[in-house]
């Protein structure tokens, strides 16, 4: 049926091996990949398809190169008829950054002309995830330019790495040096940065900015300024942000119940939680944030109670 599908449509091999690359689904690719790849050949022998031929040897190509087996990938590639073009080379590149073969992606990063902005970000993105920062950000430093989503990634990057002064220290710097307003991705990067080092000056000016570009109507920013008031101590703050936020998620309880938590106010949060269960379903983030409170307050008993409600979940 497979090898049918080739001689009457190279697009649905193609495709496979899209879904294989994406499920990581390399062992059952290549037990079926040098037969379909011979029949694919004569198909285009005998038919002349060399267009759909290319088209499903690109797609092989770029198989290889998201599944890891970047030399491999590499050969494919140069033994393609048409010179290696930005398509290829970002095939490529891509593959190696998800394999975190950043050393194979910087090469051919390197090797690329007409780089776009995404293909920077992608690769600072890679490098970030391999726990390469400082390289992460001398690849930023570089950019001719920058937007949103690069810069949210450099910020991402520090904060996934605990280099949180660093998230706040970049912030800081795209404030005074150029024109772009953060949006709502970038505040949601910098709230963490701000918990953990208790910046409050910094997370009331993010609050008064959400309210001044009204992204106070989204509910995950929302929940991210609340979150940051409750880690730097300031839970009335966050309560009274909890009560006038038109629509709530169940990310916004968990968070204010595990800031009574977290703020020696244990049976607050549990009064809190006990509303919750009348309009909205707790997940196992909000029992966590429970057994939290029952442990800082030091009520055993409660804790039994809700540790058997948490299995239920």
């Amino acid at each position: 049926m497979l090898l049918h599908a080739i001689e009457t449509n190279v697009q649905i091999f193609t495709k496979l091996l899209s879904v294989s690359a994406s499920a990581v689904g390399i062992s059952h690719a290549h037990l079926k990949k040098d037969t379909c790849f011979r029949q694919l050949y004569f198909h285009d022998t005998d038919k002349g398809l060399h267009f759909e031929y290319m088209y499903a040897k690109f797609g092989k190509m770029r198989f290889y190169a998201r599944c890891g087996e970047v030399e491999v990938a590499s050969k494919l590639s140069d033994e393609m008829l048409e010179a290696k073009n930005i398509v290829i080379y970002k095939a490529m590149m891509d593959g190696c950054v998800k394999s975190g073969d950043m050393t194979s992606a910087r090469r051919l990063f390197d090797e690329m002309s007409n780089i776009t902005v995404i293909t920077w970000t992608t690769m600072i993105h890679g490098y970030c995830n391999n726990k390469e920062v400082d390289s992460a950000r001398e690849l930023f430093d570089a950019m001719p330019e920058r937007n949103f989503v690069s810069s949210n990634t450099m910020m991402s990057g520090y904060c996934q790495n605990k280099q949180t002064q660093e998230a706040i220290r970049l912030f800081q710097e795209m404030q005074a040096t150029t024109s772009l307003d953060p949006d709502d991705v970038a505040i949601l990067s910098l709230l963490p940065a701000i918990s953990d080092t208790g910046a409050l000056v910094l997370g009331e000016w993010c609050h008064r900015f959400v309210q001044r570009r009204k992204l106070d109507k989204k509910v995950k920013v929302c929940t991210g300024v609340l979150d940051m008031y409750t880690k730097c101590g300031e839970v009335e703050e966050a309560r009274r942000m909890f009560d006038e936020m038109r629509e709530k998620e169940v990310a916004s309880w968990s968070a204010l119940i595990n800031g009574y938590a977290l703020n020696g106010n244990a049976r607050v949060a549990l009064d809190l939680f006990l509303t919750m269960v009348r309009e909205v379903k707790p997940d196992e983030v909000t029992m966590l944030a429970v057994l939290s409170a029952c442990n800082h307050g030091g009520l055993v008993e409660e804790g039994r109670k809700w540790i058997h409600m948490k299995s239920l979940v």
